[in-house]
């Protein structure tokens, strides 16, 4: 395809970008045009202009990522964490999910990069685990346990969605079936992986394994390296010194 200097390709760039699960080396329209991206200044700038009329900002356009859009605050594709996790009409119990699935969000970001410099790195395709998640946040709960020994941490009386999220986590069961054998929707496992599906329908996780030891193992792809790095500006996942990861 000959890409031309008109909002027709740029807009099908975008449209590509929002195929989730896509990648430019699947489909040689959409690496014509990352390419054209990269190299034509003007097009990048029309495919910037077009995506920002919908509320968009471009984060990254490459051949590993395709092109990595993050929505404005207000834009018709923001989602809301409502929308990610379920809410069910309880708000003490919905402000409490969304404290747990946002802790297992940040967690799982942590364990896939540890270092900081692994959010700049575009060969890194780490993998994960639920039960290594699951394991990193209750370690992380007993230290900051540890760091406030003595404060009084409990909830106002009446408001237990204003719980520390560290210790709402190390309250929850880790696994909990029901008489039908399947997992309960608030242990943490299953928040864990009710997480990592919904990043993978998103095209930034891929399920690798199944087993009953790790819970499931997720590959996470190029597109959530982007994403965290875009969010995790100004913010701290890690200690000054991490420890190198190992591969699953």
């Amino acid at each position: 395809m000959t890409v031309a200097d008109d909002p027709r390709a740029a807009g099908q760039l975008i449209a590509f970008a929002m195929n989730a699960k896509l990648r430019p080396a699947q489909d040689q329209d959409y690496a014509e045009l990352v390419r054209s991206y990269r190299e034509r200044p003007a097009f990048a700038e029309a495919v910037r202009a077009f995506a920002g009329g919908l509320g968009l900002d471009v984060l990254q356009v490459d051949r590993a990522a395709g092109a990595v859009l993050s929505p404005r605050d207000g834009s018709p594709f923001e989602m809301h964490a409502g929308q990610f996790f379920g809410e069910r009409g309880n708000a003490a119990k919905d402000a409490m999910r969304r404290s747990l699935h946002g802790v297992a969000l940040a967690a799982a970001v942590a364990c896939a990069y540890p270092r900081r410099q692994d959010l700049d790195d575009a060969e890194r395709i780490p993998r994960v685990s639920v039960a290594d998640i699951d394991d990193y946040v209750r370690s992380h709960a007993e230290l900051l346990d540890a760091e406030h020994e003595g404060q009084q941490l409990d909830p106002p009386a009446g408001q237990p969605g204003q719980e520390r999220a560290w210790r709402a986590w190390a309250g929850q069961p880790r696994d909990a079936r029901g008489k039908d054998g399947r997992a309960k929707p608030d242990c943490t496992l299953q928040i864990i992986r009710r997480v990592l599906d919904a990043l993978a329908a998103h095209g930034d996780m891929r399920k690798v394994a199944d087993t009953p030891e790790s819970g499931g193992i997720y590959q996470a792809l190029p597109p959530l390296r982007v994403h965290a790095r875009e969010l995790c500006q100004g913010r701290s996942l890690w200690p000054e010194a991490a420890p190198e990861d190992e591969a699953l």
